[in-house]
């Protein structure tokens, strides 16, 4: 029964039927997709300190970390575990990845396409230069977010989106920024969202996409946030944006085998006041997991 028990509610194979005494069944598939893509790779081998990491492949100084929502939630790891191990990842010169349980579960093609992105392994290329800009829909918007962008959708007021012989290939997104929130700057903006479609490079997307916003609504400046489990900035630097500091690490609550935005269970009149919002989701059910935190970036107009 024990054994049965490890098997459906973890996602860890049987250690008698596998010979697998390490990881996850899904931990398992993810090292045989970068070793399909020609990588060898290092398993589950201390190599920060007393640390191990799940995937490391030697030649690109790349680790990766696959997180279960039943072993990384804070009732099991510290909170600070995860940008801990991402810090001495960096100061190793390592670049650490780390994947949660659910988005292999749910998001598994766009995780791949990440992968291979990151990889260097993606063959098809579309060039910028030969595609169109163009506002689009919320429904084109949405459905295209959700199918190519691992966070999904978010609620934008500009949506531009950049086709390739009438194929919509990149999506960029913005909004206001909050004034409520105590920003003073009436005209700065937030860039929410950008993707390309899956399994495919288009190489020139964001500057174009990105310089024809700036053209088009004039900010005094624009922020955006670029999430520490898988991005370095690049993509910010490579379009005129300066890096200005790391938030702190956030939490996503768990019910089952999903995580849900904390901004969803925010504490609400029905909740019990003499207890904060977290001690009324633990009696719930609910339990957190944390994240790596994010770099918050920013471009200035000079002009």
């Amino acid at each position: 029964e024990t054994y049965k028990w490890r098997t459906i509610q973890t996602g860890t194979p049987c250690i008698r039927c596998s010979h697998i005494n390490k990881g996850s069944l899904k931990e398992k598939s993810i090292k045989e997709f970068i070793k399909s893509l020609g990588f060898d790779i290092i398993e589950n081998k201390k190599i920060l300190n007393n640390q191990e990491i799940d995937i490391f492949i030697p030649e690109l100084k790349l680790g990766i970390e696959f997180n279960g929502l039943f072993w990384h939630n804070d009732l099991r790891i510290d909170k600070r575990y995860h940008i801990n191990k991402t810090n001495e990842a960096k100061k190793a010169g390592i670049r650490l990845i780390h994947i949660f349980e659910d988005e292999w579960d749910y998001s598994r093609l766009i995780v791949e396409s990440r992968l291979k992105n990151i990889l260097g392994k993606i063959d098809k290329k579309i060039y910028a230069r030969k595609c169109q800009i163009k506002d689009i829909s919320y429904k084109e918007e949405r459905q295209f977010l959700e199918n190519n962008h691992i966070q999904g959708y978010a609620k934008s007021s500009v949506k531009l989106g950049l086709f390739h012989n009438n194929n919509l290939v990149s999506v960029m997104t913005f909004s206001k920024v909050n004034l409520s929130k105590g920003y003073r700057n009436s005209n700065a903006w937030e860039l929410l969202r950008f993707s390309s479609i899956r399994d495919t490079v288009v190489v020139g997307a964001a500057s174009k996409l990105f310089s024809h916003f700036i053209r088009s609504y004039s900010p005094s400046e624009v922020i955006s946030y670029s999430d520490n489990r898988w991005n370095t900035g690049n993509t910010y630097k490579n379009i005129g944006f300066n890096y200005s500091g790391d938030t702190d690490i956030g939490y996503w609550y768990i019910f089952g085998d999903k995580r849900i935005h904390r901004f969803n269970l925010r504490k609400t009149k029905f909740d019990d006041q003499s207890k904060t919002e977290y001690e009324n989701r633990l009696e719930q059910g609910y339990r957190r997991i944390w994240d790596c935190g994010h770099s918050r970036w920013i471009w200035i107009n000079n002009s």
